[in-house]
């Protein structure tokens, strides 16, 4: 067709679609692939509630190099009269996605405080501002007639990554007899890398970081590394991926940025290393990040 061959996204959205159809399924969590404005899912005309959480810079080649930018394709999903939950967010941000609220008399809440009854579930850096938005969400549904008891809700927030199958969060792989127990993270962007370290340095202030990371290609990695104690070691590593930038280009933008480690061909390799050298030795921590795909190449070796 005039439009091309649909993407990856766009042919499996079309078949999760198809199976909710067929499942009737009650209500559908849809979350969109990038940005929101041309999002593939964003052809759903209508919704219960929109949800936009924090804006970080990402996808700057898609979608814009500023963040009032980002957000105004964020803003795309807001639908005519229908509220809107917003989580923790830049002002720049903020005022963007108000305004096109205000064109849409789109309602809007926002859901920044944790209720009291979910404060033992934070147990990440990130938890507690998802929970906020979360249960400002289940909220906004009852006010609509969704039948959701408090009880209810505690249940699946408080199991959700079994319910979901959510993995790759601060997620912990435990050690074995000869290798140290290593801690998952999928941050990539400025926005969660600085969360995930200030965390790792409030929660280990003395550790020195052995850091598993890799990244794809298209991404400017520059203000990411910039980020990384220069006190870390460092295993560059490429996921699986056609799109998987270079270990040597990597070891390269690391040098520049003062930071020294090793090259690995796979990430299996990188993983066993990092787990190696930091077995029983006293104040080191071994960390993955940089890649949702680099993650999951991780999670794929011991599942």
């Amino acid at each position: 067709s005039q439009w091309g061959a649909p993407s990856f996204f766009e042919l499996t959205f079309g078949m999760a679609m198809e199976y909710f159809h067929d499942e009737r399924a009650d209500i559908v969590i849809l979350e969109t692939g990038m940005g929101g404005r041309l999002d593939s899912t964003n052809v759903i005309p209508t919704a219960e509630v929109c949800v936009i959480t924090n804006i970080g810079l990402d996808h700057t080649q898609f979608l814009g190099e500023d963040i009032r930018s980002i957000a105004k394709e964020k803003a795309g999903i807001i639908k005519d009269q229908v509220p809107v939950v917003l989580g923790r967010m830049r002002p720049e941000a903020q005022s963007t996605i108000l305004a096109q609220a205000l064109k849409m008399s789109s309602e809007m809440h926002f859901g920044r405080t944790l209720p009291d009854f979910l404060s033992d579930l934070v147990i990440s850096p990130f938890a507690a501002e998802n929970l906020a938005t979360a249960s400002k969400t289940v909220e906004i549904l009852r006010g609509q007639g969704w039948d959701i008891s408090i009880d209810v809700e505690l249940f699946g927030l408080e199991n959700h990554q079994s319910l979901t199958g959510q993995i790759g969060r601060w997620q912990y792989l435990p050690p074995t007899p000869d290798l140290s127990s290593i801690l998952l993270d999928c941050a990539h962007n400025v926005d969660g890398v600085s969360r995930l370290l200030n965390s790792l340095k409030q929660e280990f202030p003395d550790a020195t970081l052995h850091i598993v990371f890799g990244a794809v290609r298209d991404k400017d990695l520059s203000s990411v590394i910039s980020l990384i104690p220069k006190s870390s070691v460092m295993y560059w590593c490429a996921a699986d991926i056609p799109r998987a930038m270079n270990v040597t280009v990597l070891n390269e933008i690391g040098e520049k940025n003062g930071l020294l480690g090793y090259v690995f061909d796979t990430v299996e390799d990188a993983v066993t290393s990092a787990r190696k050298r930091c077995y029983n030795v006293e104040n080191s921590k071994a960390i993955v990040c940089g890649s949702i795909f680099v993650v999951g190449d991780a999670l794929k070796i011991y599942s």
